[in-house]
């Protein structure tokens, strides 16, 4: 970027370059299995999470005092809101590799 310079020659500048961007992205398509690993955890994470949001909706306390192996439900929903991010993460973006 050009020192002072107004944000709209800093578009105009840089517009052109856009569709080749886009261009050269397209050229790198992600791997079918790496894109099914990632629905399979989007799916898993966003499923027992909501089972734990309903738990939660229904009395706030279940969460906290309701404990499966040493860990109550509420470190469960944080590994499972991690494990959802993970496989969105593994997502290929559909505006990009359309």
């Amino acid at each position: 970027r050009e020192f002072n310079e107004l944000p709209h020659f800093f578009e105009r500048r840089l517009d052109p370059s856009y569709e080749a961007t886009e261009e050269y992205l397209k050229l790198f398509r992600q791997s079918e299995l790496l894109t099914t690993v990632g629905r399979i955890l989007a799916f898993i994470g966003s499923s027992f999470g909501s089972v734990l949001l309903l738990f939660a909706t229904i009395n706030d306390a279940i969460l906290l005092h309701v404990k499966l192996g040493h860990f109550n439900l509420i470190w469960y929903a944080g590994i499972l809101g991690i494990i959802y991010s993970a496989g969105k993460a593994m997502l290929p973006n559909p505006e990009i590799h359309s």
